[in-house]
């Protein structure tokens, strides 16, 4: 859907209910070692939409990929290589307005795959004027080898949370800090003890975490830190032909 609005901004043609107008318009994201991008999300721009990217992962690739709205790369971040393994960006997430420092800046967050670096989280911060990213976290390392993740920001605290799923160690929210360094950090915070889990979404206006365990199917969680750690389980596996 995100990826959708973002064409239509441009191709100003997008369907609704009640209009006969539908999206007319389509490009293909094209670089030349694309090869497994299936995760994604879309920069807004804060004054002019037609600027706004598309920012990806590339699994087999290895790199982390800016485009424009026109399907054309921005940047290119190839994500470390060594002797004995790489580094796989994994899922894709943003989120507006961190304070770091002096500035306010938005970020975005791809876990980290793989074992030659360890487990860990990246996060950029993105420059309007450029529409780049530039990396801003400290390097510090997860002790959770976390298979997918999502951000959440709360309207309670203006604070941003990462939550880090994995096969094995179950979910993970760790909230986002300034070191005082120019640098963003993770801070455990609490965590459940789902396994195999990889997808997971929060929505910030309503406060909650949806966390997808495979084996079970679907969990919903108070995404605030002091909220409760009982979820309601809201699509078993098995229901529904699922």
């Amino acid at each position: 859907l995100c990826l959708l609005l973002a064409v239509a901004m441009i191709a100003g043609s997008i369907a609704i209910a009640g209009d006969p107008e539908i999206i007319t318009r389509r490009f293909d994201l094209v670089y030349d070692e694309i090869d497994d991008t299936d995760d994604m999300c879309i920069w807004i721009h804060p004054t002019d939409p037609t600027l706004s990217t598309i920012i990806a992962a590339d699994k087999a690739a290895d790199n982390l990929i800016v485009y424009d709205l026109e399907g054309t790369p921005l940047q290119v971040l190839p994500f470390y290589h060594s002797p004995t393994g790489s580094e796989q960006p994994g899922n894709v997430d943003l989120r507006y307005g961190f304070q770091l420092g002096d500035e306010v800046v938005d970020i975005v967050a791809v876990n980290q795959r793989g074992s030659s670096q360890g487990k860990g989280v990246r996060i950029f911060a993105i420059d309007p004027e450029t529409r780049m990213v530039t990396r801003v976290d400290d390097g510090l390392a997860m002790d959770h080898a976390n298979y997918g993740m999502c951000l959440y920001k709360s309207r309670v605290t203006g604070k941003i949370f990462y939550f880090a799923t994995a096969k094995s160690q179950g979910v993970k929210q760790y909230e986002l800090v300034d070191n005082g360094e120019g640098q963003i950090t993770p801070v455990f915070v609490r965590e459940w003890p789902h396994k195999k889990c990889e997808g997971a979404v929060a929505d910030d206006e309503l406060g909650y975490v949806y966390i997808a365990e495979e084996s079970t199917g679907l969990w919903r969680y108070d995404a605030e830190p002091d909220g409760s750690i009982e979820g309601t389980h809201i699509a078993k596996v098995g229901e529904n032909d699922y």
